[in-house]
């Protein structure tokens, strides 16, 4: 697939897609757009690119239009979510780049690196999101990682 038809795919994506998400049964209250939480990501000076989706593919907001993960990269990244053996042996695509699982829990998060000096990628589940943000060489990794996993932290209590 080229470049330029991956990112068309990601911006017709990106344009189809609701950034307004609705906290379970408290009546019209409504949590921050999804893009605040991107922003807040950014804003750490640690993540270059951020994504979130629902587990089943949709994209509720991401950090520029050519930024995301196609249907195929994020059912392998599930995948790798729930099993860290098959994340350590296959590794995990973000954005079209392919990382080496640093770390994996088999259960909601996951690091990857990529060549040296490293760049990366960080990637938290809950129960319906998946949090996806990477970072350049000049950031770092760990920083990024807790981003990522603090706001998957407050999602999960916020039972997303």
């Amino acid at each position: 697939m080229t470049m330029w038809r991956r990112d068309e795919q990601l911006r017709n994506r990106v344009q189809e897609k609701k950034h307004w998400c609705m906290l379970g049964n408290t009546d019209d209250t409504y949590i921050k757009c999804w893009s605040a939480y991107i922003d807040d990501m950014l804003s750490s000076n640690h993540v270059s690119d951020a994504a979130v989706y629902d587990t089943q593919g949709t994209l509720l907001a991401t950090s520029r239009e050519t930024f995301g993960l196609l249907q195929q990269e994020l059912e392998h990244l599930l995948r790798g979510l729930r099993d860290s053996k098959y994340a350590y042996d296959n590794g995990i695509c973000v954005n079209g780049r392919r990382y080496r699982v640093h770390l994996a829990d088999g259960r909601c998060g996951i690091m990857g690196k990529q060549g040296m000096p490293a760049t990366g990628c960080s990637v938290g589940k809950t129960a319906t999101l998946v949090i996806v943000a990477t970072h350049s060489e000049t950031m770092q990794p760990e920083v990024c990682n807790e981003v990522v996993m603090c706001l998957r932290d407050f999602l999960v209590c916020k039972d997303l």
